[in-house]
């Protein structure tokens, strides 16, 4: 069962971890490439720099101890550091890189600031292996390694399509998640959609405020791109609607965000 809750755990953190890091990494494409790559690289230098000490030890229940209250602790850095990190990584990215500036810094930083965490969850299989032999030398490692993959089955499945979208609402009801410029956005185009442009006013100047003050970079082209659209509905200046567009344009591009792109091309020739 201890297998089970840790793969559980494991792969419900790396599904939260790419949410996290698309305040910097801006696109889900991206983010989910890095935070995978970052993850199996933290779970192979884990295993390969802990392995050993661990299968040593006299005392491996410690040692798991350890790395569960380690992976804990980070994760919980993370929730409010992630924020400064993104902030610092989008200014060493720069507005315009070069594409093998932008994801050497995407995968390295992903993986260094994940680090702490993914080695420690790297180490709690041996040290589950060296508990078990402590009691039978014989015992296969098969049975461990099928309930940690088990457990990351049902990990991914319930934080995909419960935990994540459940703590994303709560925290949307109180105005201070990555969720909530999204939220903010959609809301705003459906006012659009039905003629409500003071309302989709309000609601796209509440966005660029949370955007500014969490930092989170993940909706900023769509915003962008749901201006002009208000724009041209109030009947702006061709000028105004033009550089709403390009703005949005700019933030895709620099982002690699091929979705929100093309929608602004799409709302450009219209």
């Amino acid at each position: 069962m201890l297998m089970v809750a840790s793969g559980f755990a494991g792969l419900g953190y790396q599904i939260v971890w790419t949410q996290q890091c698309a305040l910097w990494l801006g696109h889900e494409t991206p983010a989910a490439l890095a935070v995978v790559t970052g993850f199996f690289g933290g779970l192979a230098v884990g295993a390969w720099a802990l392995g050993a000490r661990i299968q040593n030890s006299m005392r491996p229940v410690r040692w798991y101890a350890g790395c569960e209250f380690a992976i804990g602790l980070w994760s919980l850095v993370l929730v409010f550091a992630m924020p400064s990190f993104s902030s610092w990584a989008l200014g060493l990215i720069g507005p315009e890189p070069a594409p093998a500036w932008q994801w050497s810094v995407a995968f390295c930083g992903t993986f260094l600031v994940l680090l702490p965490a993914t080695a420690a969850i790297g180490a709690t299989l041996p040290a589950m292996e060296r508990i078990t032999q402590s009691f039978d030398e014989r015992r296969s490692i098969a049975p461990l390694y099928a309930s940690n993959t088990a457990g990351a089955v049902i990990g991914v499945l319930a934080a995909a399509f419960w935990l994540v979208p459940e703590i994303d609402l709560m925290r949307t009801a109180y105005g201070s998640n990555l969720q909530n410029s999204r939220f903010l956005g959609w809301t705003a185009s459906a006012c659009l959609d039905h003629g409500r442009l003071e309302l989709a006013r309000r609601l796209l100047d509440e966005a660029v405020e949370v955007t500014a003050g969490e930092g989170e970079r993940y909706w900023v082209s769509e915003l962008h791109r749901l201006r002009a659209r208000l724009l041209r509905a109030e009947g702006a200046p061709a000028a105004d609607v033009t550089a709403a567009i390009d703005a949005a344009l700019d933030v895709a591009r620099t982002q690699g965000a091929k979705t929100f792109e093309q929608r602004a091309l799409d709302d450009q020739a219209s």
